[in-house]
């Protein structure tokens, strides 16, 4: 291939996504990438990504280009086309009597706005859409989840990680702290042993006692830890009791999950 038609061929490719239909107002610039290993053999390999609009769509390779005298856009010289949307490939056709142009159909669904805030985005809170359209609500509140007791004592440890933010050994060693939870803020953190909880000497009874005293009580917990030969007291603003999480029906909506989790023999 010449110099002339490999540029030529490159314009083509940028060019074919300029006769997008129907028009709409752009979502995000336009991007272009092209990987040139190949380009002493004449081939180019190149990446666009367009914005684009539900609906019925045409990209059209230029067949007239500025100073030929013919419709010589070098169609022939593209290959190996193929169009996605939020990772999955788009069928395309070429029209029945203009072969420069390729059609095909955008799905009505905001691929790149779904895969952006389910994969790429940190959100606020866990993404509970499938368990709601499921007809099933999260809750948190004092009664012991049958599940995280079993896994406490399979593994020596107390969660209260979803309460004050705090995740035990049951002599009272600090295993983890929750980000910006009220121990985070406090002053906890990895490694610290508890010695005692507003004055009671530590037991998982008496901490989970505690959680629950302070829902009531207006001052700070006090927590006497030690972390290696220092000892110091922490006070630790919090008054939401212990928390567990629990799923429950949500009579509004058809009960989904129990149809996906009940078993297919005999069926």
């Amino acid at each position: 291939m010449s110099p002339t038609h490999r540029a030529t061929l490159f314009a083509g490719l940028l060019a074919l996504t300029s006769s997008l239909a129907p028009a709409a107002p752009p979502l995000r610039p336009l991007e272009l990438s092209v990987d040139a290993t190949d380009a002493p053999r004449g081939i180019f390999h190149a990446r666009l990504v367009v914005p684009a609009s539900p609906g019925p769509m045409a990209l059209a390779y230029p067949k007239w280009i500025q100073g030929e005298h013919t419709p010589s856009g070098p169609i022939t010289q593209l290959v190996g086309l193929s169009i996605k949307a939020g990772g999955a490939v788009v069928p395309w056709r070429r029209d029945p009597i203009d072969q420069f142009l390729f059609r095909l159909e955008v799905a009505a669904f905001d691929w790149h706005g779904f895969f952006t805030a389910r994969f790429y985005d940190i959100a606020p809170k866990i993404p509970l859409g499938g368990v709601e359209g499921s007809g099933w609500t999260l809750v948190y509140d004092a009664r012991p989840n049958g599940f995280q007791r079993a896994w406490d004592t399979m593994y020596k440890q107390v969660d209260q990680t979803m309460s004050i933010g705090l995740q035990l050994s049951p002599i009272g060693v600090v295993q983890d702290v929750v980000l910006d939870s009220a121990a985070w803020k406090g002053g906890f953190g990895p490694g610290m042993t508890i010695v005692s909880v507003n004055g009671r000497p530590f037991t998982p009874a008496a901490f989970e006692e505690q959680l629950n005293a302070a829902t009531s009580a207006a001052g700070a917990i006090e927590f006497l830890v030690r972390h290696g030969e220092d000892a110091k007291t922490l006070r630790i603003d919090y008054h939401g009791g212990v928390r567990y999480p629990h799923l429950e029906r949500n009579p509004l909506r058809p009960d989904v999950l129990a149809a996906i989790l009940a078993p297919r023999a005999g069926r």
